[in-house]
This record gives C-alpha cells, structure tokens and sequence, in this order.
C-alpha cells in the first residue's frame, strides 16, 4: 500500500501515473459529473485509454460503514438490511466496509458499451489503498444480491454498494488462466 493521498487531485495524479507505468497509453480525461446529495454535483475523472478501456475515478476519504440494523425506522427497512449485510459478509470475508457509486453512474459506463469502450471502477481511499473492479462486473453483483441503498439522501438517490473484500486490489497481480494452444 502507498502512502496515504492528500487529497482527490493527489489520488488522481498518482492512479494516471499508474496507468501509464502498466503500460496505458491515455487518449483523453473526461470530466464526470455525478449528482450527490444535497443537490451537490461531484465531479469525477474518466480516464480514456488508446487500447478502448475507461477508468472512473472515485475518490473516497473514508470506507462507507452502514448504521446498526436497530437504528433503522421500519421493519421492512430492518429485514433488508439484515440480508444486505450478510451478503456483505460472505462476499466481504467477514467486513462490511464497502465502497460504491450511483446507480446512474454505473448505467452511464455501461452505456459506454454501446461505444466499445470497456468500464472499470476504480476506489482510491484517503488512505493510499486503491480497488477496482469491471463496471460489468460491479452492476451484476449489485443486481444478482440486491445490494444498492434504495432511498440514500446522501449519495443522491439508489446508491449501489460492494464489499471491499469483493473488489481488486490496484498493487495485487493479476492473475490470468493460461491459453490452450
């Protein structure tokens, strides 16, 4: 793990340059505007690369921790939560740190599809660690356990969520099948 980002535009610097060490050539970076809540706008990096695959950017200054099941209102509420959590669990190795994005966001890189661009998620936290995962992939796990906060005021509407034991790491190798000849 690297030393911890001063701040969003540290992270970015440092996730580009780590692009570029992997071999990326970056075509363009694009601006991303995401609505949070409040009526906040955030403003986030896609990183577009020559080889046809995008890199959005989020910043984190710290993981996302869900309130205690007893806090919530309503008993339907508390039903949902106490099966969101266990599959946080299970897919989280026992944490249920998560990180996560809009659910607008991730349609919009899964629209980028239609394009041939290939969408990847990347997490960089205030701490130096740095997940990432195919957008593809991110939108399927959300929607095969139903794991997005329908009404999340703060993050401006459904906000879809991973546990963190789920994601890749940046710094990990990655690992590949070997090609049959």
């Amino acid at each position: 793990m690297r030393e911890q980002f001063l701040n969003s535009k540290d992270a970015e610097k440092w996730f580009l340059e780590s692009l570029r060490i992997r071999g990326y050539e970056i075509k363009e970076i694009r601006d991303i505007k995401i609505r949070s809540g409040g009526g906040k706008i955030i403003t986030q990096k896609l990183a577009v690369t020559t080889s046809a695959e995008v890199f959005q950017i989020a910043f984190w200054t710290k993981l996302y921790q869900l309130i205690d099941t007893a806090d919530l209102r309503e008993d339907f509420a508390k039903e949902r939560d106490i099966k969101l959590k266990s599959v946080l669990r299970s897919f989280g190795y026992g944490s249920i740190d998560v990180l996560g994005i809009q659910m607008s966001a991730i349609l919009q890189l899964l629209g980028l599809e239609t394009e041939g661009l290939f969408a990847h998620l990347v997490f960089l936290v205030k701490d130096g660690r740095t997940f990432w995962c195919k957008a593809r992939d991110f939108y399927n796990f959300v929607t095969r356990y139903d794991s997005f906060l329908i009404h999340a005021p703060t993050y401006g509407g459904e906000f879809c969520i991973v546990p963190i034991g789920w994601l890749l790491k940046w710094d990990d190798p990655i690992i590949a099948h070997p090609i049959i000849a």
